[in-house]
């Protein structure tokens, strides 16, 4: 099932809810922190009222009883006082009504107090104690009223307070539980999105590092873990593939080894590991199938085969030409061979930093057709000795006819210039004749003795086709007879 979002698309969303939500949490604490700063000002200046209510309830009192200047202008100053803690009171709900009604009583309750100094001061002190005693309850109760409303403005303050603490507690709480919520939704994402297809695709490339190749990571395409494992599932099949088709092609090889009797090997120039094949080892009669080292293998050729092998690798490892020698080799069961070995250069990196980096040959066991070559150098000795031979005794048996035939033709020419008749005269040139086709016989015969010896040399010169004929023709014709 294809994701409906990408990874790098869940990603941001969660991390742009997860930062609104600590700017939106943040705003909302700082501005009520500032509401409670402002409601804890106002709290501690109702407390001040309070106080200084009392004070002013205490002063009214004394006042009432013992009217000094003292008394009075320290109630005065508590007056004052409280007139400047209510300028910082801002309540806009019941609170400010109840600020509101405070400052209404203590404006009456000084023009009480500033008529009952006043009377007090006065020369009227016979006026009736009722009405004395009147305007002091008068100016008691209002100091009274005043100092509750004071209390209960505090009490309203700290009420205020510490709802505001609550809304606090519960905002923070709530933006808590919404930032552990979506907390929980990124780590399920990384959890289910990341940490579990990193698991399938490691479990799949180490399934692979282990020879597997078969192993898939089997995740839905769409986003970008889906993506690198399909990457990582089709790297695997096309290495399947070609690893079939090197098997195939190895196995192969191994046939046409076998059959044609070759191994390969490599040989690393700078670790000097040695790698045999199969047929490697079937050729040196090795019954193990570790890889041997350098020395081992150098040490089953004989002292001077082993010397010429190890320049010529030296060589290639140096200046990358090639290795090509037969030499005899000792296998492991102590039989004397021949084999051919053949090697090229693979060479690593590009310009000045190119060296040779491996040499991989092959390994050929040569015994019988060394043991056919030497055959047949034996037999062509012979039969140039046997072909010599026959030169030989055709030379000397050749010289030797030459000889009596000479005597004949010569004979027969001395006979042919004496008085014949023509009956004569015809057989002594019939005899002449037969004579030199017999020298001309034996000087063939000569001249393919100097063939065979390779001296034989054309001579041009001027004949007679008829003559040839005629002498062919007497020399057959007597044959037949």
């Amino acid at each position: 099932m294809k994701p409906l979002l990408r990874l790098k698309q869940g990603v941001f969303i969660a991390l742009v809810l997860l930062i609104g939500l600590v700017l939106v949490a943040t705003a909302t604490v700082v501005s009520i922190n500032q509401q409670r700063n402002d409601v804890l000002e106002q709290s501690v200046a109702a407390r001040k009222i309070s106080r200084l209510s009392t004070r002013m309830l205490v002063l009214t009192h004394t006042a009432s009883e013992y009217m000094t200047e003292t008394n009075i202008r320290q109630w005065w100053v508590v007056h004052q006082s409280i007139s400047d803690e209510l300028d910082h009171l801002h309540f806009s709900d019941e609170s400010g009504d109840l600020s509101r009604q405070l400052d209404g009583r203590l404006g009456d309750l000084a023009a009480l107090f500033s008529g009952f100094s006043h009377l007090q001061h006065s020369d009227q002190l016979n006026l009736d104690e009722r009405r004395n005693s009147v305007l002091t309850d008068r100016l008691i109760s209002e100091a009274e009223q005043l100092a509750e409303l004071s209390y209960k403005i505090s009490d309203m303050a700290f009420e205020r307070q510490e709802a505001l603490t609550h809304q606090r507690k519960m905002i923070v709480l709530v933006f808590t539980l919404l930032f552990g919520i979506n907390s929980l939704l990124l780590l399920l994402l990384i959890r289910y999105r990341v940490v579990r297809p990193l698991e399938q695709i490691e479990n799949a490339a180490n399934a692979m590092r282990a020879g597997n190749l078969n192993a898939r990571c089997n995740l839905p395409e769409g986003d970008e873990l889906g993506d690198v494992a399909a990457a990582l599932d089709s790297l695997a099949l096309e290495l399947n593939n070609k690893l079939a088709d090197v098997t195939s092609t190895t196995h192969l090889l191994e046939v046409a080894g076998r059959m044609c009797g070759v191994g390969a090997w490599t040989l690393d120039t700078n670790t000097h590991a040695l790698s045999w094949s199969k047929q490697t080892y079937a050729i040196v009669e090795a019954d193990f199938t570790r890889q041997p080292t350098l020395e081992e293998a150098i040490a089953l050729y004989p002292e001077e085969s082993a010397t010429k092998l190890s320049k010529a690798l030296d060589d290639a490892a140096r200046t990358g030409s090639d290795v090509n020698m037969e030499l005899q080799l000792r296998t492991y069961k102590g039989n004397l061979i021949w084999v051919h070995v053949f090697g090229e250069v693979i060479w690593q990196g590009e310009g000045a930093k190119r060296k040779p980096w491996m040499i991989r040959g092959a390994f050929q066991n040569i015994t019988d057709r060394r043991r056919v070559e030497e055959e047949i150098r034996q037999a062509k000795e012979v039969a140039e000795s046997a072909s010599k031979a026959k030169g030989e005794f055709l030379s000397n048996i050749s010289h030797e006819i030459r000889t009596p035939l000479n005597a004949v033709v010569g004979l027969a020419y001395i006979l042919k210039q004496s008085k014949l008749d023509s009956s004569q005269l015809e057989f002594v040139e019939k005899l002449e004749n037969a004579g030199r086709g017999l020298i001309d016989l034996v000087s063939g015969v000569l001249d393919v003795s100097k063939i065979e010896a390779g001296a034989m040399e054309l001579e041009k010169r001027p004949f007679s086709a008829r003559h040839l004929m005629d002498s062919l023709a007497d020399l057959m014709t007597g044959a037949v007879a």
